[in-house]
């Protein structure tokens, strides 16, 4: 699937690190929003598709579900 496939849809994003938290590779950066992954994808990396959890001004929890 293209990434514009994903448009408008309700994907499961499984939170990598929510908001506020501290980078897994650069302790001196925290993530600002919520980021994550749709699981069950591949990006052109090799990797699952990057997510973010835009508009959300709480940190979240995995299985977070996106609405379009």
């Amino acid at each position: 699937m293209n990434h514009q496939s994903y448009l408008f849809q309700t994907v499961n994003v499984i939170t990598d690190r929510p908001m506020c938290s501290m980078h897994p590779e650069h302790e001196h950066l925290y993530d600002p929003i919520n980021y994550g992954y749709v699981s069950s994808t591949l990006s052109a990396d090799g990797e699952e598709r990057d997510a973010y959890g835009i508009g959300e001004f709480e940190p979240l929890s995995n299985g977070y579900r996106n609405r379009p």
